[in-house]
């Protein structure tokens, strides 16, 4: 019997937990998605940790062989290790400097670490900065009613930098789990046909509508169906930020207990009449109403 224990990840996906088990991976394969992916702080704790690594490691180093340091000060291994900053750095500022062979050519390898170390690290700098970053802002449920008598499940999308995006295009899926005959459970997935899927200019806010007829895979399903499917809706949104000349990529996805069923959207914007300036409302972006009823605008949750 084997009883190896066997390394777990976990990872968070559209807000669900997924574990893996009986996969070693290796951290130089993906060190660049690494590198690009984490958080800012982790980044620089990282890089300040290798940073530090490295002249502690030369700092032995220059201990090795004595006096290898002329004007070593403090005269142990801190005055070793800030000669090693300063020689990773490529400071120099002359108070300490190599006076051995040994040192010299330690000095030397060091330079040459120091460097490549200050190119790959400017280099990824560069990268997570240049990332293409949207500020596109989703509803945080989705709503199910009638549009021109037609049962619709609608979202609210918003560029909060009201910039503008061309060619935007989004894209809706329906993520479900199905029983075969054999009684398996698969999950699969179904695209869902929306009401308009493009906008050549996306710089106000945008409601994605699909419009549940008898070809939707949604169609005749109660809140209870929906919930013993364990329905999960991915939306995506691509388009073309002239603001950085680059394209933009935004989703969202939402599980089938954030549905509002008979309600709407509460009206974000509206246009002065005096000097037609756009006013649009954030405040009320996530707000929702029952559609029988013009209320005033307050937030309300799924039943």
């Amino acid at each position: 019997m084997n009883t190896q224990k066997t390394k777990v990840r976990r990872r968070t996906v559209e807000g669900r937990t997924i574990a893996s088990h009986g996969y070693e991976s290796d951290l130089w394969q993906d060190f660049y998605h690494l590198c690009l992916t984490a958080s800012w702080a982790k980044f620089f704790a990282a890089a300040a940790l290798t940073f530090t690594l490295l002249n502690v490691f030369f700092a032995c180093l220059f201990l090795i062989q004595p006096n290898s340091i002329s004007n070593l000060s403090p005269p142990n291994f801190w005055g070793a290790f800030f000669f090693s900053v300063e020689t990773i750095a490529t400071v120099g500022y002359g108070d300490m400097h190599p006076q051995t062979l040994y040192g010299h050519w330690l000095a030397t390898l060091e330079i040459f670490i120091g460097l490549v170390f200050v190119a790959v690290l400017t280099g990824l700098i560069f990268a997570r900065f240049s990332k293409p970053k949207s500020r596109i802002l989703f509803t945080d449920r989705l709503i199910l009613s009638d549009f021109n008598g037609q049962p619709t499940l609608m979202l609210r999308a918003a560029n909060a930098r009201q910039n503008q995006i061309a060619n935007a295009t989004a894209k809706m899926h329906v993520l479900t789990q199905e029983v075969t005959l054999e009684g398996k459970k698969i999950r699969r997935i179904y695209d869902l046909e929306l009401v308009r899927s493009d906008q050549p200019m996306f710089f106000l806010t945008w409601t994605i509508m699909h419009a549940i007829t008898p070809s939707s895979p949604l169609y005749g399903l109660t809140a209870a169906q929906m919930a013993s499917k364990d329905l999960i809706f991915l939306i995506r949104i691509v388009g073309f930020d002239e603001g950085i000349a680059q394209d933009i990529h935004m989703r969202q996805s939402y599980s089938h207990d954030q549905i509002v069923w008979g309600h709407q959207f509460v009206d974000v914007s509206h246009t002065d009449p005096h000097d037609h300036t756009i006013h649009i409302d954030y405040k009320k972006f996530h707000l929702t109403h029952h559609q029988t009823k013009q209320p005033e605008a307050t937030e309300t949750h799924a039943p």
